[in-house]
């Protein structure tokens, strides 16, 4: 399950199908936006922002793919390639797509235009800079990379050639560390959200905790993807366990 707050202060909403749906922030149903092949599996998404195109990983098809309104698939990337793509991020401006891998333990590079494999990031391990299960991916302001370290509970942080600088947030259930940690996104102060097995945190640039944006009565579990309102500071939280969408202020 994944939400993409999109232009028109809607939501864009996939239920692992081969449909998005588009609600108002109010969660009012307005209409399926986009049908797509019946054997697609949609689990991530990204709205491009200088096309008007939604990419999004697919889990049946194992690629990433891009798409128009009308569903139709202007490329796919990676197939042959990607083993299980789940969280991804685009950087528009150098035309890369980071994918990260769920059976390959690692972070692909892909070039957007050509669709060729750039390199590998990382490797199957409990080690600094390997991964077990990495779940997401996302570019920073500065141009480096966290990548969500699912299977050992972590956040790392590598350097755009894919280079391990540090470990940025730790295994723990307290707050302030992560449990099962799902995605991960930056805002334009660069300071990063994080869902995690039952809650939804806010981290500066270094790691260091800010607050839990969400409170225990929400019900927060599997919050699998969210995505964020710079504007008005606001954060849509796809609820998985709650088959619901929660929205923030933060």
């Amino acid at each position: 399950m994944d939400v993409v707050i999109a232009e028109d202060d809607c939501l864009l909403v996939s239920l692992f199908s081969n449909e998005i749906h588009k609600y108002r922030i109010s969660g009012e149903y307005v209409n399926k936006i986009i049908l797509l092949p019946y054997n697609v599996k949609v689990r991530s998404m990204y709205k491009l922002k200088k096309k008007n195109l939604i990419a999004y990983s697919d889990g049946e098809n194992k690629c990433i793919s891009l798409c128009n309104s009308d569903g139709h698939v202007d490329k796919s990337i990676g197939k042959g390639e990607l083993k299980d793509p789940y969280g991804f991020d685009v950087d528009e401006e150098k035309n890369i797509v980071y994918v990260a891998d769920w059976q390959e333990d690692c972070v692909f590079m892909f070039d957007m235009d050509s669709d060729q494999m750039i390199k590998r990031i990382g490797s199957r391990g409990p080690s600094n800079g390997q991964f077990r299960s990495p779940r997401d991916v996302t570019v920073t302001n500065k141009g480096d990379l966290i990548v969500v370290d699912l299977g050992n509970h972590r956040l790392q942080l590598f350097n755009n050639q894919g280079r391990f600088i540090n470990v940025l947030v730790g295994k723990g259930d307290e707050d302030g560390k992560v449990n099962c940690p799902y995605s991960v996104k930056t805002d334009d102060d660069n300071n990063m959200l994080v869902t995690s097995f039952h809650k939804l945190q806010l981290f500066n640039s270094d790691g260091h905790f800010i607050k839990r944006i969400d409170q225990t009565r929400d019900e927060l579990k599997f919050p699998y993807g969210f995505s964020i309102d710079n504007n008005i500071r606001r954060v849509a939280v796809a609820n998985n366990s709650g088959g619901n969408i929660k929205v923030f202020n933060y």
